[in-house]
């Protein structure tokens, strides 16, 4: 067995490279450094830093080859309408080249004499890997695990009794013994109950689409509005509001809200086509002329105040259309671009939704509706930040300088931390100002020592110096899509109780 002092092993997270981190290590000897490559593979990515250290890797690259991946071999591969043996579509294995290119890159740069991946020895991806490894640096050595006389782990269930003795994690059970393979062109599975091609796929298999049967059949309202605007109408109704004026608030305020995203889409379209997340949508795509875009979002203006000043009260109306033209002027025309503040002052327009609903029932604004405004107002900036994090090189390449873009990422995450801790304080300020039972306090203050934890911990990756992915910064902005939630909605249900 040739000497082999470090390894830079193909690091996918699955079964199959969780457990080879180890069985190198204890084979060889030698140092392994993890390599995963960002395919477009989404979240699946943050937790795989702290999983390659958890398997004895001693670091872990994650490298964004989205865009090479697309220009250099996805594009290529539709325009030659190429199809594998005329009725298999190439997926999984365009990306094998790009990883193995990428990866002896990563061995030059670590000084590692060796190279490893987890294919089997019955498929074609060991060849496309060591293919690569060979045309590149044929002076690698290449550690084919599936294919060394060392390797006994024959089955998966002996790779899961494995990764068991030594505590690692990985994303397969006895139970559901299928591996996955996701790029921004496809979505995979193998092994487990698919081997048997009677079997139906798991529903649970289906992460990119939704079952017909379980898909919503109604239109989906903007959750902001749903969350923030019906429990400040509980609060200022003391209990249950009359259903009708709830009806047509939410109707009212969906369509202010339409109308608003519609004028941001058109003023925003250049951005939109510079993001990968934004540039299928309609304004980059060219497929609505901007002046018919423009008459459409002031047709839903027109009719949101309509609807609000004769379905509520003409107060509640003109505070739809104040937010709006913030939105539109001061946040999309002014600061967006400007300034690295601009969701901090930009989200103020995201504010307003407790105080139309509160007025909506009351006719007047008063100091609780004000506390719910406070709340949005301070839980905006970290919520955003979190999201900017994970889109960071998308606002750069777009010329937004969201904080994330302009600021070291410790720099960014402590001022998440004091955005949440005031957020969390303001919130506690409604239980005497509204005067609520003892329900509403207690959500507030356990939902924000969550979220307080969330943000030290992202606080933490970042001073370790952890980015990208490895920084798992979209935890934070999940939780505090959820944050909010449960205090509205203990804000809402706190008066049906006391």
């Amino acid at each position: 067995m040739k000497q082999v002092k470090k390894v830079v092993l193909a690091y996918s997270g699955g079964l199959d490279t969780s457990v080879i981190i180890p069985w190198l290590k204890e084979t060889y000897g030698c140092e392994v450094i993890a390599y995963a490559a960002d395919l477009g593979q989404g979240e699946e990515l943050e937790p795989l830093h702290e999983k390659a250290i958890k398997s004895g890797a001693s670091k872990l690259y994650i490298e964004d080859l989205k865009d090479e991946l697309w220009n250099d071999f996805i594009l290529p591969v539709l325009r030659a309408d190429a199809v594998y043996e005329h009725k298999y579509l190439l997926a999984t294995s365009l990306a094998r080249p790009l990883i193995a290119k990428k990866q002896v890159e990563i061995a030059h740069k670590e000084g590692a004499d060796a190279v490893s991946h987890g294919a089997t020895g019955k498929g074609n991806d060991q060849v496309r890997f060591e293919l690569t490894y060979k045309a590149l640096d044929p002076d690698l050595k290449v550690i084919a695990c599936w294919r060394e006389p060392e390797w006994t782990l024959t089955s998966r269930e002996e790779a899961i009794e494995y990764a068991k003795a030594r505590n690692i994690p990985v994303p397969v059970t006895a139970a559901k013994p299928y591996s996955m393979d996701r790029n921004l062109w496809h979505l995979s599975f193998e092994g487990g109950i698919l081997e048997d091609p009677a079997n139906a796929p798991d529903p649970e298999m289906f992460l990119l689409t939704t079952d017909p049967e379980k898909a919503p059949d109604k239109p989906r309202i903007i959750e902001l509005l749903l969350v923030t605007t019906v429990p400040a109408m509980f609060l200022a109704a003391g209990g249950v509001p009359e259903w009708q004026k709830v009806v047509w608030t939410l109707i009212g305020g969906t369509l202010a809200a339409g109308s608003a995203n519609v004028f941001n889409s058109v003023l925003d379209a250049d951005i939109d086509s510079e993001m990968r997340r934004t540039r299928r949508r309609p304004m980059p795509l060219n497929s609505v002329p901007p002046a018919r875009a423009y008459v459409f979002g002031a047709v839903l203006g027109v009719l949101a105040a309509l609807i609000l000043g004769f379905g509520a009260n003409w107060l509640s109306a003109s505070l739809a259309m104040t937010a709006n033209a913030y939105y539109v002027f001061v946040y999309t025309m002014g600061l967006k671009r400007r300034t690295s503040q601009n969701i901090v002052w930009g989200g103020i327009a995201g504010c307003f939704p407790p105080l139309i609903g509160w007025t909506a029932v009351t006719g007047s604004i008063a100091w609780p509706p004000l506390v719910l405004f406070a709340i949005v107002f301070f839980w905006t900036p970290p919520h955003t930040w979190a999201l900017a994090f994970r889109y960071k090189e998308d606002y750069r390449q777009a010329h937004v300088p969201m904080l994330p873009v302009v600021m070291a990422p410790p720099a960014v995450a402590w001022r998440i931390v004091v955005y949440t801790v005031i957020t969390v304080a303001v919130s506690l300020v409604l239980w005497p100002v509204a005067q609520t039972g003892w329900l509403y306090p207690a959500v507030a203050l356990i939902a924000g020592v969550v979220m307080i934890v969330e943000s030290i911990q992202l606080l933490r990756r970042a001073r370790a110096g952890l980015t990208e992915a490895a920084l798992r910064p979209m935890r934070l902005f999940h939780l505090s899509n959820s944050y909010l939630a449960v205090v509205f909605l203990a804000a809402a249900v706190d008066p049906l109780i006391f």
